[in-house]
């Protein structure tokens, strides 16, 4: 883990005082366990983690994988899909009472008539479960996690 804390320190470009300071330990630990004398502890692990939020966890506890989490984009809302463009209510028209004729009236009881039948389609979902949990960060990056 030494040769990994020493590579966040090169990629981020700082000093080992200014690496202890933005963890938040005193420059005495760090010099430690960059000399292999100490190795870190879960809080120093937790404290690196914390403070350098694009690491990758796997990656520093066993060198696994990439150094930096990679971000996965997708639109999170997109154009309708067909269906729910299928599924749109009309609305009637406004008429003053004054200038009602009847073809007027025939043609707005065909429109809420639509409207009805296009409420009555919507199909009740039982057993609804969430496929995936999107939490989104103050950094304007999201972490999705799949219901086992």
């Amino acid at each position: 883990m030494k040769s990994r804390i020493k590579k966040i320190i090169e990629t981020e470009k700082l000093s080992a005082s200014d690496f202890a300071k933005k963890i938040g330990r005193q420059r005495s630990s760090v010099s430690h366990i960059l000399s292999g004398r100490n190795n870190p502890s879960l809080d120093v692990v937790q404290e690196i983690l914390t403070a350098f939020n694009k690491l990758e966890p796997e990656w520093l506890l066993f060198g696994k994988g990439s150094m930096y989490r990679t971000v996965r984009t997708q639109k999170i809302f997109s154009e309708k899909p067909e269906e729910a463009k299928q599924e749109e209510i009309i609305k009637p028209k406004k008429i003053k009472i004054a200038e009602v004729k009847k073809d007027e009236t025939e043609e707005n009881e065909n429109i809420v008539e639509t409207k009805i039948k296009k409420k009555k389609k919507k199909k009740k979902r039982k057993n609804c479960r969430a496929e995936r949990i999107l939490i989104f960060n103050s950094d304007r990056t999201f972490i999705e996690y799949y219901p086992a």
